[in-house]
């Protein structure tokens, strides 16, 4: 059982969900269908059941993880590196610089995109529409583990069950009104 004592930051996704649901895959291993394709994905037969679990994991591990946001993302034990989402590639370990610096590369104002988000978010309306959500955060609550990419291609099932969740690369400890945000515009990248 993980409790307050575990040092959330050093677990691996594996050990952090292991009690929700018992063995999930982190790695596909053949044994359960991916999808390759969001038609793939919207022909699935038990699409919503999936999701449903995939909400209930998100869930656990928004409560499982939560940690009250200190300033920066190395105060609650990150080590020092880049905040990587499916968004933003962004060195920054303050999350209210992280958003700036996304918003300004969204407008255009930073010659350099320094945040690294995608050429289809710059001076578009669906980067308009997320600089908009991202600055309409007044404050941030607590960080906890996300995922980030939680979507169709993570996805491992077998018949109407979530047997795994791969693509953790992007999970992080962030601020659940910053993956909201986030969890919104996945389905652009």
């Amino acid at each position: 059982m993980l409790n307050d004592k575990v040092s959330l930051s050093k677990t691996k996704p594996e050990d952090l969900y292991r009690e929700f649901g018992g063995k999930l895959k982190t790695i596909d291993d053949g044994s359960g269908l991916t999808f390759k394709s969001i038609e793939e994905w919207d022909n699935y037969l038990h699409k919503e059941k999936i999701m449903k679990q995939v909400e209930k994991l998100r869930e656990f591990l928004k409560v499982r993880s939560n940690r009250w946001w200190l300033g920066t993302r190395s105060e609650v034990g990150m080590s020092p590196g880049p905040a990587i989402t499916p968004i933003c590639l962004c060195e920054s370990m303050d999350i209210k610089y992280l958003v700036e610096y996304i918003c300004k590369d969204i407008y255009g104002i930073n010659a350099y995109n320094y945040s690294k988000v995608p050429q289809k978010f710059i001076k578009t309306q669906i980067g308009y529409g997320l600089a908009r959500d991202l600055s309409s955060i007044t404050s941030f609550s607590k960080l906890a583990f996300c995922h980030t990419f939680l979507r169709y291609d993570s996805f491992i099932v077998r018949g109407d069950k979530l047997i795994g969740v791969i693509n953790w690369r992007f999970a992080g400890y962030y601020p659940i009104e910053f993956d909201e945000v986030i969890r919104k515009y996945i389905e652009y990248v």
